[in-house]
């Protein structure tokens, strides 16, 4: 009776580094086949509270999107409205040159009652000018100090809750320097009005 070929104990498997001898034994290639899934198992176990603590963490940062805003309430001048118009001829001050219409040479000052009493939160707040309205002389110039030095660009600053029923004063100067370029025939029985806008935002930090 003719005999089969033998069978090896071993089956030649390629791997990265070259032919390697893997034991034709089941049980043993089934207790490292479990071996390894116990490892994974257990790296996977270690880790997913890690992965956890990121998302609840991912999950609060962006939580300040949910803040409820509370109802503010706010007056400038004692007006209501984020848009407000002011005609210069109502604020010139002293000068040589007229009391009553703004022509150049004339000065003035825009005085600015800033009012949130009743609100029931910090606000941040800028007044600016509206540019779809303002059209001034070319000379005409405005200014954030008495002295007229530096040019106004925006009032902004910030009200918290222990100043909420307290007025905030600011002052808007202006002053039409006299020059040799005449304007007055352009800008003659023209009212020249100054328009502001008021953006407010709830104090966060």
């Amino acid at each position: 009776m003719r005999r089969g070929k033998k069978k090896l104990w071993y089956v030649d498997l390629l791997t990265e580094k070259g032919w390697k001898k893997i034991p034709r034994n089941p049980r043993k290639t089934r207790r490292i086949l479990l071996f390894c899934l116990g490892l994974l198992l257990l790296t996977f176990s270690f880790l997913l509270p890690f992965s956890y603590t990121y998302s609840s963490y991912s999950s609060n940062a962006n939580s300040t999107s949910n803040i409820s805003i509370a109802p503010w309430k706010f007056k400038i001048n004692a007006v209501t409205d984020k848009e407000i118009s002011i005609d210069l001829a109502d604020t010139i001050t002293e000068n040589d040159y007229s009391m009553t219409s703004v022509i150049p040479g004339t000065k003035g000052e825009i005085p600015l009652e800033i009012d949130f009493s009743g609100t029931k939160v910090a606000v941040d707040y800028m007044i600016s000018l509206n540019q779809e309205e303002v059209v001034l002389p070319e000379h005409l110039k405005l200014y954030t100090d008495s002295s007229r030095t530096e040019e106004f660009q925006d009032i902004h600053g910030s009200i918290l809750l222990d100043q909420i029923d307290q007025s905030v004063l600011k002052t808007i100067y202006w002053e039409w320097e006299y020059t040799t370029d005449d304007e007055t025939n352009l800008w003659a029985n023209k009212e020249i009005k100054l328009g502001l806008t008021i953006d407010l935002a709830q104090k966060i930090a």
